[in-house]
């Protein structure tokens, strides 16, 4: 073998190397660049729809009772006007705690079912409920709380739905509507409105 053709191997094998190694490195590097964008944009997304665990809503209702009087007249339904706040934690984007309240607005008489008369003047009601979010979709609370009055509190049971309906920047309107049961004597059902911030 003469020198001109181990030359001439020995070119031909640099140069199959170098065919193999450049495009490599373009790879390896378009590669690494593509990673670090990926990466970026993967954080500037977790950044912008990062989960929210704080709720806090302040609304107005209407609770329906069956059989009372209102401003000294017998009435077969007691509509009792409310103003509520409420105070939530979400533990993830389905399980929840609330704290409910509401400031029922009117003064009203309560008939049993043995026709006797409780007053109520002004009662404050405070529920701790559990929250469950179905996804895209409403959420269901249960729970149970105390009606304060000056006269004589009540246990409280509460159950309902609600559905949150964003309207930007971690604000929402949400509509409700639920069941109550007071010391197990009077139940009924409400409906809300209440507006609501994320944090």
């Amino acid at each position: 073998m003469n020198k001109s053709s181990k030359s001439f191997r020995v070119q031909l094998i640099l140069y199959s190397a170098l065919c193999l190694i450049i495009p490599y490195n373009i790879y390896a590097q378009d590669h690494e660049k593509d990673t670090e964008n990926s990466h970026d944009h993967r954080e500037v997304h977790e950044v912008h729809h990062e989960f929210k665990h704080w709720r806090i809503a302040g609304g107005i209702g209407i609770s329906l009772l069956p059989a009372g009087n209102h401003e000294s007249e017998p009435v077969s339904v007691l509509a009792i006007p409310t103003i509520g706040l409420d105070f939530q934690y979400w533990f993830n984007p389905k399980f929840g705690l609330g704290l409910k309240n509401e400031f029922e607005i009117v003064t009203y008489v309560l008939q049993d079912e043995n026709s006797s008369e409780l007053e109520r003047e002004y009662p404050l009601i405070s529920v701790l409920v559990g929250m469950y979010k179905l996804r895209n979709g409403p959420t269901f609370y249960f729970g149970g709380g105390i009606e304060y009055e000056k006269s004589k509190n009540f246990f409280i049971v509460k159950a309902g739905v609600e559905y949150e309906l964003e309207i930007g920047n971690h604000w929402d309107v949400t509509p409700e509507v639920y069941y109550f049961n007071k010391d197990f004597d009077f139940g009924g059902m409400g409906l809300s409105i209440t507006f609501g911030k994320r944090f």
